[in-house]
């Protein structure tokens, strides 16, 4: 009888202990590199609901991310814990240093608010289309467009921005479109900002980071196939000849390739029909915008914590660090899908890296290695390696941070034996006793023959 009492109560010790183990969201590994990203992202959501930056929670970035796991369907409680984080303070999500709202930053904010199901009509009490529509300039040379601010750095940009907003809600605004199309370069590509439409666009200058460039231009093209109001001449032509030899793109041409810009490219040459990994846009070798990214992500041979993750840009000694800003960006291109992200259907899983044990220790591949030894020349022009290992900042919208190399940790004793212990719950309390009472009282009859 006492045998049999304590293993009743063992049973009964082990089903609190379960019920005791926190729940934490599914971990599965997996090869796909959007997903494994998206993972990454996803554990960088902290309890607060923000994801840090250099000088404190990064909103911004945080705004991004949401979009980033919408595209993937993937971490869905680290999204609505961001999106409860960012509509808890619209102001300063979208408030620039002098108290007037970034067009912006307003048109990321509506688009997270979509991917999540929630109304950016009502969001934290906050009609954020409304607020958008405001800040919209009315007369003058750049009337429709959108911002008070000086749209030197990033008037293209954050236009882009803006109407991108208004595409994920169903909206369009004629004026802001026109003067996004008038701001056009005659070869397809978009300047940060052209104060004379009329005058001749500014030739690149990559020391002065002038001209034309990849990021102004692959946005507003998104833009523009959102709103289904395509421009007069095709930006393809401009990101082709931007295109690096290694398949990826910088933010001005002849610049080394960075994740985002070869992110942001491979959108709009989605958007606007085009396989980014073949025809014009690959090579003799296979080097393509894609093989160009992969390059810069953290596989199996980096720290635990930082794998699935991706680099800007490779540090002065080849080495990659884990960047938020770039994985948020990488993700939606590895998934194929531009912006505007869409309502998306979570799963609570934060994928993590597929890696097998032979491989992981081993050296990651240099960005050098990523093109043929052999094989014919590529007709695009080759870049010097670029000292610069922080996205530049000029026409991002106050989009730019970097992570340092944080994160959970995955397939500790204890990991496992909470994923055990949830199994084992999705039996009930009540089976767990019983079986327990049959073991003791087969054990008590074994005893007694």
């Amino acid at each position: 009888m006492r045998r049999t009492s304590r293993s009743l109560f063992a049973a009964a010790v082990l089903s609190g202990l379960l019920l005791s183990l926190p729940v934490t969201a599914q971990a599965a590994a997996t090869s796909d590199p959007a997903q494994a990203a998206a993972g990454w992202l996803a554990r960088q959501v902290d309890s607060s609901g923000l994801i840090a930056g250099q000088s404190g929670p990064d909103r911004n970035v945080t705004a991004l991310a949401v979009l980033a796991l919408g595209s993937v369907d993937r971490g869905g409680p680290a999204a609505r814990r961001a999106v409860e984080a960012l509509a808890g303070n619209v102001d300063a999500s979208v408030k620039d240093s002098q108290g007037n709202d970034r067009p912006g930053a307003l048109g990321t904010l509506i688009q997270a608010a979509v991917v999540t199901g929630r109304d950016p009509r009502a969001f934290g009490g906050v009609d954020l289309v409304a607020r958008l529509a405001a800040t919209k300039r009315g007369t003058g040379t750049d009337a429709g467009l959108y911002g008070v601010q000086d749209p030197k750095f990033d008037g293209a940009y954050h236009q882009s921005l803006a109407l991108l907003g208004l595409a994920a809600v169903g909206m369009t605004d004629a004026d802001a479109v026109a003067w996004l199309r008038g701001q056009q370069c005659p070869d397809g590509g978009w300047e940060a900002y052209r104060a004379d439409e009329s005058a001749p666009c500014t030739p690149t200058n990559a020391a002065a980071f002038a001209g034309e460039d990849t990021n102004s231009t692959a946005i507003a093209a998104q833009a523009l196939a959102a709103l289904a109001a395509p421009p007069s001449v095709s930006p393809l032509g401009f990101l082709d000849a931007a295109q690096n030899s290694d398949g990826g793109f910088g933010f001005l041409a002849g610049t080394s390739t960075d994740a985002n810009s070869t992110a942001l490219s491979m959108q709009a040459i989605i958007a606007f029909g085009e396989d980014p990994t073949a025809g014009r846009w690959s090579d003799a070798q296979g080097d393509n915008p894609l093989t160009a990214l992969l390059m810069l992500r953290l596989g199996c041979s980096s720290a635990e914590p930082s794998r699935g993750a991706f680099a800007y840009q490779p540090e002065t000694d080849g080495s990659l660090s884990p960047n938020a800003l770039a994985t948020v960006q990488v993700v939606p291109a590895l998934a194929r899908d531009p912006y505007p992200i869409g309502r998306a259907t979570f799963t609570d899983e934060e994928p993590t890296l597929s890696c097998p044990r032979a491989q992981q220790g081993s050296p990651t591949p240099s960005p050098a290695s990523s093109s043929s030894s052999t094989g014919a020349p590529s007709p695009r022009a080759s870049v010097a390696p670029s000292a610069a290992s922080t996205p530049p900042t000029l026409v991002v919208d106050d989009f730019g941070d970097t992570l340092p190399d944080t994160g959970p940790g995955q397939g500790s004793d204890i990991g496992r034996l909470a994923l055990h212990a949830l199994g084992l719950l999705s039996f009930g309390c009540a089976a767990l006793v019983a079986a327990s009472s049959l073991a003791a009282t087969r054990g008590a009859g074994r005893a007694q023959d």
